[in-house]
């Protein structure tokens, strides 16, 4: 009997799926089975749901915070590019975690910047550390602060009023951790009956999850009165669901030296993939044809502004370059170098 519990427990130091005390099965070779989703691969996986406690809230604001922080605010950035005039007022932020997207709004828009923000997540020690976080945050330069600032641990029913909605809401790396499809379809639905002007899906840079990111789109878009900001240049199929590719993008981030140290990395610069959409309420902006003189003269206007463009000029010319952008092919895959040329999708 000594024996056998001392391979309990020599088992249990080996993986963290055994716990002292769970006898270990052992066959006649001395081998356990393969699980039976290794032998069969078509056996459907079982949803696994992290729960954030205070341990996991503190490894997660190590080792995660950088890298989701550089995604989320290169998209935002990216949204404020290609909607110059778009300053939202009001947040919804799905799965806010430390706030991380608080963060990066506050460093896209930091002189009118928001004035009510909603944090939803389901950790109760996660919000916690939002809190404290947020609280230490000091006055940006330009004297703005969120002033209203609310964290819940639910996600509310889409208002029935318009005016209860929010200019833009956020869900970033929290759609992959929901545990089931259907649940997942609900949750999108609820979203976009908050948003009032854009929202904005972000997860990881996966196969799995740019599926749930372009089906997310898919379902968004067939309700109508919308259209696709980013990174589509269009509202037609996802390209790559017939393929071996997937869309995702990679953003690179300086490592703190904290983070090194959480991972035991020599490394102080990380790369994040990720898979993201962008929506709209509303039509796809159109543009006139420019005439022939007109358009000679904007585009050589555009090579040198500050030269050939006054400011009122400049600023008409950057809009309408923003409006143009509804409509430019975009690169969605890596480029593939070949001897003498490179291929672009």
């Amino acid at each position: 009997e000594e024996e056998e519990d001392a391979l309990d427990l020599s088992a249990s130091r080996r993986t963290p799926k055994l716990l002292p005390g769970e006898r270990v099965e052992v066959i006649a070779s001395g081998v356990r089975p393969a699980p039976d989703s290794l032998v069969n691969p078509g056996t459907p996986l079982k949803p696994h749901t992290l729960e954030y406690g205070r341990g996991e809230t503190a490894a997660y604001l190590a080792a995660c915070t950088p890298g989701t922080f550089g995604a989320i605010y290169n998209i935002l950035a990216e949204l404020s590019q290609r909607i110059p005039d778009f300053t939202p007022r009001k947040v919804l932020d799905f799965g806010s975690g430390p706030g991380t997207a608080l963060w990066a709004i506050q460093e896209v828009w930091p002189t009118q910047g928001v004035e009510k923000y909603q944090g939803i997540d389901v950790s109760e020690d996660m919000l916690l550390c939002a809190e404290s976080i947020i609280a230490d945050i000091p006055v940006s330069e330009e004297g703005h602060r969120v002033r209203d600032i609310k964290f819940t641990r639910y996600l509310p029913p889409s208002p029935s009023d318009p005016k209860e909605r929010h200019d833009l809401v956020v869900s970033a790396f929290a759609l992959s951790e929901l545990p089931s499809d259907s649940m997942r379809k609900t949750t999108v639905e609820t979203l976009w009956g908050h948003t009032a002007d854009t929202l904005v899906l972000v997860d990881r840079g996966t196969p799995d999850s740019a599926r749930m990111i372009s089906e997310a789109r898919d379902q968004i878009l067939a309700l109508g009165e919308c259209f696709t900001v980013a990174p589509l240049p269009n509202d037609l199929p996802d390209p790559t669901v017939f393929t071996p590719a997937w869309i995702h993008f990679s953003q690179r981030t300086q490592r703190p030296g904290f983070t090194m140290l959480t991972k035991h990395s020599k490394s102080n610069v990380e790369d994040l993939r990720y898979s993201y959409t962008i929506l709209r309420r509303g039509s796809r902006p159109t543009l006139s044809p420019l005439l022939n003189e007109e358009a000679v003269s904007l585009s050589v206007a555009e090579a040198n502004p500050e030269k050939y463009l006054p400011t009122g000029e400049l600023r008409k010319t950057t809009e309408r370059l923003a409006l143009e952008a509804y409509h430019w092919p975009r690169i969605i895959l890596p480029p593939m170098k070949r001897k003498g040329h490179v291929v672009i999708d």
